[in-house]
């Protein structure tokens, strides 16, 4: 709040809430590595507050946010000697988004805002299959973290100011066949 002229500590909060994420996605062999591509559906919640009298805004806006995502994403595997595809992948790659957004506000005088339909960034991955099934499928987990370009903006969130850019960490169970 240091950047926005007399706004107090608590002028404008955020929160997110726990959203969900299915995916359905291919692995291609690049010599022993992998690129990986697909298509994410991702939707999530959040809840801005605002409460700064010397600017005027006070009140509440609610989003909610359904993201489609292409990722690309090139696979480093590891321990090749006991699993053919590896047992663990580090991945590294970029994520194109399509931003849709349904915002209400509460009560009260709130800020102008804009939102972006596109928004795009660096993606760092970790998975791992380490469950074989009878039938010949994997089992295992993953953890995603992104971050990318802002998609919404307002008094406190302006272009100028560093920080306000779309961002998560995604995490969840792999079923591969």
């Amino acid at each position: 709040m240091t950047l926005i002229d007399h706004a107090g500590v608590d002028a404008f909060t955020g929160a997110t809430r726990r959203g969900f994420n299915a995916s359905g996605k291919v692995m291609l062999p690049v010599r022993k590595n992998f690129v990986e591509t697909g298509v994410d559906l991702m939707y999530n919640r959040q809840t801005f507050t605002y409460n700064d009298a010397a600017n005027g805004f006070v009140g509440e806006r609610r989003l909610r946010v359904t993201q489609f995502m292409v990722p690309l994403t090139y696979s480093l595997v590891l321990f090749k000697d006991h699993y053919p595809e590896g047992l663990f992948q580090i991945k590294l790659g970029y994520v194109a988004q399509f931003n849709l957004f349904s915002i209400t506000e509460g009560s009260g005088y709130l800020p102008e805002y804009s939102t972006r339909a596109f928004s795009n960034g660096a993606s760092l991955g970790f998975s791992t299959t380490p469950f074989r099934l009878k039938h010949g499928a994997k089992l295992g987990f993953f953890v995603d973290l992104y971050r990318g370009t802002r998609a919404y903006e307002d008094f406190y969130n302006r272009t100028e100011f560093e920080i306000p850019g779309t961002s998560f960490i995604k995490y969840g169970i792999i079923y591969q066949y």
